[in-house]
């Protein structure tokens, strides 16, 4: 019964091969790039304590579209610009108890 439907259905599923080679590379960067922002989203969130964005960044999939507002706006570090100020401010404090560099 099935096989029949199947076989009515076949010639509105034909699809040229260099197009399924096509969207599977689409669909591979599409994910890595996913991965990759949801990976660092998730990472600052939980470092942050950041419960709320945990969960709805975890739950939520919008192809790294929250994930970098997230890191860019709504977390207090503002992304790589606070990593460069907190390596300021501790060479700061490493000099003012008198560590030297070597």
């Amino acid at each position: 019964m099935w096989q029949t439907y199947l076989d009515q259905a076949k010639p509105f599923f034909i699809t040229p091969p260099h197009l399924v080679g096509l969207f599977l590379t689409v669909f591979s960067i599409v994910l890595f790039w996913s991965l990759v922002w949801k990976g660092i989203a998730l990472w600052k969130a939980a470092r942050k304590g950041d419960k709320f964005w945990f969960v709805f960044l975890l739950l939520v999939n919008t192809v790294g579209i929250f994930e970098i507002l997230y890191i860019y706006i709504f977390s207090e570090g503002r992304g790589l610009v606070a990593a460069d100020k907190d390596l300021e401010d501790l060479k700061k404090e490493m000099e003012e108890i008198g560590v030297r560099k070597t």
